[in-house]
């Protein structure tokens, strides 16, 4: 580090590593001329930390993939003349090795994806000024040979993007396109037998006010979507619709319960919406207090309990409870 470091902050827990007890912080400081540097700290035993340069001044950020650990450039990664972003990568955290994503041709600049965890995922980032005719995410996990998944855009208009999701036998695309009209578009690919993306949905807005939220990882793959005033539930699986009262703008953080048959939701920071069929039938529960988050952890002395919290509090209340309620 830097002789004049400053103003230190240690940020963030990359990593905790079970069987050699290493723990690994990122951080920051600033120097003499009050730039702002980040660098890293590794631990052995929890009670002597060593700090470490990142690998090169134009990252910003360390995560793990697998058994590497990689550094880049959060919002743009580092580029070069042939098209190529720049990352680095290393197994002890201490020795580095440079790495390329694919070539560029397009003339935009790359940047991080998380669509396979045990993967390092890359791809291009969104241009308004250019319209790509589809969408792809490198993949790889030895930092040198990538695979890919790409799918071409059905929707138009300049500033378009798309979205990949991963379950266990499909893959999900979510494109949004932004003409005279704003659109949406959904498709599948089914990953055993490789076949072709298959298209489930299409819609285009009635109003400037369009919000939806996909539960891909749901039975029938449930959607909430709201069109000014018009609430729907779809299920894409079957293109069945619905009438709903929830609003697709009012619902956010969600988990699930640990046999994976209830499903919880924020509803309007101080509802929990409850769920064990998708949504065609759910219980509202008021909660006490304005929250943001839900998360369920289940113990041998507790039992599996549903969290709600804020800031500042945090309130909890039994599966059972809401079992009974739901039942």
């Amino acid at each position: 580090m830097d002789s004049g470091a400053k103003d230190i902050f240690v940020e963030t827990i990359i990593n905790y590593d079970y069987e050699t007890g290493e723990i690994l912080l990122e951080g920051s400081y600033t120097n003499a001329s009050d730039d702002l540097t980040p660098f890293y700290l590794i631990s052995t035993k929890g009670n002597t930390y060593t700090a470490y340069a990142f690998p090169s001044n134009k990252c910003n950020t360390i995560d793990r993939v697998g058994k590497y650990l990689v550094c880049y450039n959060y919002f743009e990664f580092e580029s070069d003349e042939s098209g190529v972003g720049i990352y680095y990568y290393s197994k002890d955290g201490k020795k580095w090795s440079k790495a390329t994503t694919p070539k560029n041709a397009d003339g935009l600049s790359w940047k991080r994806h998380y669509l396979f965890s045990e993967y390092f995922n890359v791809c291009v980032n969104e241009d308004s000024s250019k319209t790509l005719d589809s969408y792809t995410v490198y993949y790889t996990k030895d930092m040198k040979k990538y695979d890919s998944l790409s799918k071409d855009f059905v929707v138009d208009g300049i500033g378009r993007y798309m979205n990949f999701f991963d379950e266990d036998d499909f893959y999900m695309a979510i494109e949004n396109g932004y003409g005279d009209k704003r659109q949406v578009a959904i498709s599948k690919k089914d990953k055993k037998s490789g076949s072709k993306w298959k298209e489930l949905f299409r819609y285009n807005a009635e109003s400037n006010d369009l919000y939806y939220t996909v539960y891909h990882y749901l039975k029938n793959t449930p959607m909430l979507m709201k069109d000014g005033d018009k609430c729907k539930l779809v299920y894409l699986e079957n293109g069945k619709e619905y009438d709903t009262k929830l609003e697709a703008d009012k619902l956010t953080d969600s988990d699930q319960s640990y046999d994976n048959k209830t499903t919880y939701m924020v509803y309007k920071n101080e509802y929990i919406i409850a769920t064990q069929n998708n949504f065609l039938k759910y219980y509202m529960i008021k909660t006490p207090l304005k929250f943001n988050y839900c998360r369920t952890l289940k113990t041998k002395s507790t039992g599996e309990r549903l969290y709600i919290y804020n800031d500042t509090e945090i309130y909890y209340v039994s599966k059972s409870n809401i079992d009974k309620a739901v039942k």
